[in-house]
């Protein structure tokens, strides 16, 4: 497990939440092993780091669009509310627009539900006698979502505050943790 203090005193805090992440995928992660089964031997603070550090990976590499298209994208209602959590109050205020204008107010924990809606809202059928008007709104509107998020810093500082104010949450044993 990761020393928190000593990240701290060592190597600043700047460095904290990818120690956290480092110490994760050593520690309680397996090989190409989903989300969805490493989580179950995770804290709710580990959890959210890891929630956040796939939101910020996907919306710094392809935009709040590439989170929603790919696997991370599945668990949108958690992620969204551990931003809840640590107050990152205008990414909140962007996912509420995406879930409103592209989802109708649910988004779909499936991948390819997912996909397909964004496809209809991106104008991506080109048989849809709309779709070059679609194309372009979509682009204007992800563009103004990803400008919130952008490398997603302001989010990675706010959990890095959440990790030093619940350090408990990320000081444990890991018994189920991968075979070095």
């Amino acid at each position: 497990m990761v020393d928190i203090e000593k990240v701290l005193q060592e190597r600043g805090r700047e460095e904290l939440f990818g120690a956290v992440v480092r110490d994760l995928f050593e520690n309680v992660c397996r090989d190409h092993e989903p989300f969805a089964f490493y989580s179950k031997r995770m804290s709710e603070g580990e959890r959210m780091v890891i929630l956040i550090w796939s939101l910020s990976c996907e919306a710094a590499n392809g935009g709040i669009r590439q989170f929603l298209s790919n696997d991370s994208g599945n668990d949108f209602d958690e992620t969204y509310v551990h931003l809840v959590r640590i107050g990152a109050d205008e990414q909140v205020a962007a996912l509420d627009r995406v879930s409103n204008r592209v989802f109708g107010g649910a988004v779909p924990s499936d991948r390819e539900s997912r996909r397909q809606l964004l496809w209809n809202f991106c104008g991506e059928d080109d048989s849809d006698p709309d779709w070059e008007r679609k194309e372009n709104e979509a682009e204007v509107f992800f563009d103004e979502v990803d400008e919130v998020f952008g490398w997603c810093e302001a989010v990675k500082e706010m959990a890095t505050d959440f990790i030093i104010q619940n350090q408990k949450d990320f000081h444990r044993n890991y018994p189920d943790a991968p075979a070095s």
